[in-house]
This record gives structure tokens, C-alpha cells and sequence, in this order.
């Protein structure tokens, strides 16, 4: 009976393990993942959308998935509730630190990029936040946001990460639990006033996902 009790148990555990972001696991079918959240079907192909999951997060208040036929669910994101923010971009930033520094716990550090043209690495610069010359302050910061002039994002990535900047140096090799094979987390602006955080997981099965949509779409061509 011990016997039993003790396999049903590191079964639990192992279920546990392979659970994926907010309960989402790689290859569910849609049958599975209804019963998880209030999943209808959106406007993209193989698209489904729900405002909660079972196993959500506060913070997120709209859930998308990338779901096939014959891969099954390969991708998810998440959108966070509205952030309102002054014009140097102060509670966004702070969200995002917030997040960010959850993630890291679980993940490891990621490459983080603040705008198309510097990177930083994470792991070789921990005390970022209070690095001289970093998120200077600047009352553009959110208009620049929402022309995509600028970026605030987190990369996590399987494989031997180089940041492209030349400023930057190389991340360790990394490997992502749960089939993931990216996380990322970035700052959108949907004005010079308000915006969200919009976190992505994409699974090891996303590639033949994408090719699987784009046999769809094209088709009757």
C-alpha cells in the first residue's frame, strides 16, 4: 500500500513538473485546454483567446494561444492588465522590473535589451537598475515606446545566446524547462500615457505550428 501511495505520489510530483506557464503544457489539445480556461477561437488561424485560465496570474487579464491540429498547443501570451504611466515611463519600468525579477528566479537571467541599440546581459550586470547611465531620465520615454523608436524587453532563449549589440557580452548556454524554447517579456505602450506588459512562452513545437499556418492560409492559392 506504501508502495502504491508512494508511486501515486512522484506521479503528482512529475505532473507538476511538466506543468507549462499558468498550467499550459506543450501538445495539448484543444479538448484539454478548454477545460483550463474559457478559450474561444479569435480572429488568426489555430487562434484561441481567454480573459482568465485556471491557473492564471493576477497581473494578466488576456490569455492567447497558438494551438494545431496535430502539434497541439505550442505557444502563449499573456497581456497584462492596463498600466497607466507618466511620460518617463516610471510604472511601466517598475512593472517590468517586478516581473522580470520573478522570471530570473525561475529562469535564470535573460538578455535585456532597453531599445534597438544597446543590450545588456543580465547575469554580468545584476545591479542594473542602478548602473549610471541606465534608464536615464528622459519625459519622451513613452512616445518613443509607442513609435517603437525604443524597447523595454526580457529574452530568454534555449541555446548559446550572443546579444547582437557589440556592447554586450555573450550569455551562458541556457536550457528551458517545461519544452520551452523562449520566454519574452516586453513593455507595449498603447499611448504616451498607458500601456502593458505582454508575456510570451513559445514551445519547442512552435516552428512546425507556424509552418502548419501557413499551409493553411495559403492553401486555395
Amino acid at each position: 500500500m506504501m508502495k502504491k501511495l508512494a508511486v501515486v505520489a512522484a506521479f503528482g510530483l512529475m505532473s507538476q513538473a511538466f506543468a507549462g506557464p499558468f498550467g499550459l503544457s506543450q501538445g495539448l489539445a484543444i479538448e484539454e485546454v478548454v477545460k483550463l480556461g474559457q478559450f474561444v477561437p479569435a480572429e488568426g488561424l489555430y487562434t484561441y483567446v481567454a480573459k482568465t485560465v485556471t491557473n492564471g496570474h493576477t497581473d494578466f487579464d488576456n490569455y492567447s494561444i497558438l494551438l494545431t491540429p496535430k502539434q497541439g498547443l505550442c505557444s502563449v501570451v499573456a497581456d497584462s492588465k492596463e498600466i497607466y504611466s507618466d511620460a518617463f515611463g516610471h510604472q511601466l519600468k517598475r512593472k517590468f522590473k517586478e516581473l522580470t525579477s520573478v522570471l530570473v528566479q525561475k529562469y535564470g537571467y535573460p538578455q535585456v535589451s532597453f531599445d534597438f541599440s544597446r543590450t545588456f546581459d543580465f547575469s554580468k550586470n545584476v545591479g542594473f537598475w542602478n548602473t549610471e547611465g541606465m534608464w536615464i531620465e528622459d519625459n519622451t520615454w513613452m512616445d518613443h515606446l509607442l513609435d517603437r523608436s525604443r524597447t523595454l524587453n526580457a529574452t530568454w532563449e534555449n541555446g548559446n545566446r550572443t546579444n547582437v549589440s557589440d556592447e554586450s557580452l555573450p550569455t551562458p548556454n541556457v536550457l528551458l524547462p517545461d519544452a520551452l524554447v523562449r520566454i519574452r517579456l516586453n513593455a507595449v505602450a498603447r499611448s504616451a500615457s498607458r500601456g502593458f506588459m505582454r508575456l510570451e512562452y513559445r514551445f519547442s513545437n512552435y516552428a512546425a505550428c507556424v509552418a502548419a499556418v501557413d499551409l493553411k492560409k495559403n492553401s486555395n492559392l
